[in-house]
């Protein structure tokens, strides 16, 4: 799992089938947020209108799903995907921008 900062500690693991993709999430809490770090084997396509941000030399795209906001990056055949509800898309930058 990723080593998120900040207090962040994983508290579940799901595995899902969406699209055709293999998606498995680590569920994190910090007092009453929650939010998920998923992997996602293949590179889908983030939802039009996606936003883009370089950092760190990786682009960033961020978008929402009703009320998560979510922060993808990838290449090599894996996507990552960091979402929660109620977070900002900067705060969710920086969890992506983290330690490894």
């Amino acid at each position: 799992a990723r080593i998120l900062e900040g207090g962040w500690r994983p508290v579940g693991l799901r595995s899902d089938r969406v699209d055709g993709y293999t998606v498995e999430t680590v569920i994190y809490r910090r007092g009453a947020d929650r939010l998920g770090y998923s992997l996602v084997v293949g590179e889908p396509e983030p939802p039009a209108g996606a936003r883009r941000l370089g950092r760190s030399g990786v682009l960033l795209r961020s978008f929402e799903q009703g009320a998560v906001v979510a922060v993808a990056w990838g290449g090599d055949g894996v996507s990552e995907v960091v979402a929660g509800v109620g977070r900002s898309r900067g705060s969710l930058y920086d969890l992506a921008a983290g330690p490894v």
